[in-house]
């Protein structure tokens, strides 16, 4: 019986350990209809350095240790409310994906995306790369 047991829990498991780590399910998406491509896509700030100056402020102390790629997916609703759905963490450090989640989620709002002219849910991938003391932010509307 004991056996039995201990070959479930290592099958429950086992996934998890292999392929769990550095993806973070932080909020379920739950706007009703959420679209990965509209006419004008959702943006931050008055210029494209809005963003990077923004995470820049918040990850100083991570920009100066960590190498790699942070990927994460970003809802905006039609208020322009950002929301962290998930994180995947591919770089050298173990950055808090709680806390990455929540600078995410206390963004200021987006001007939010249009499609024909109404206001609607977007989902997006912002990618922070992070080379060199270097951070650099990029947005883009859509899925993986």
């Amino acid at each position: 019986m004991r056996l039995i047991t201990y070959v479930l829990v290592v099958l429950l498991f086992a996934p998890l350990a292999l392929f769990g780590q550095g993806r973070v399910l932080y909020h379920e998406n739950t706007f009703v209809r959420t679209y990965v491509k509209c006419q004008i896509p959702p943006t931050f700030g008055n210029d494209i350095l809005a963003l990077q100056n923004y995470f820049c402020e918040k990850l100083q102390a991570a920009i100066k240790r960590a190498k790699g790629l942070v990927t994460v997916s970003v809802l905006i609703d039609t208020t322009g409310k950002p929301l962290c759905e998930w994180i995947e963490n591919n770089t050298n450090v173990n950055l808090h994906g709680v806390a990455l989640a929540e600078i995410v989620d206390d963004m200021p709002n987006w001007h939010c995306g249009l499609q024909n002219g109404y206001k609607v849910n977007c989902a997006g991938l912002l990618e922070l790369a992070f080379d060199n003391k270097v951070l650099t932010v990029n947005f883009r509307i859509g899925k993986k």
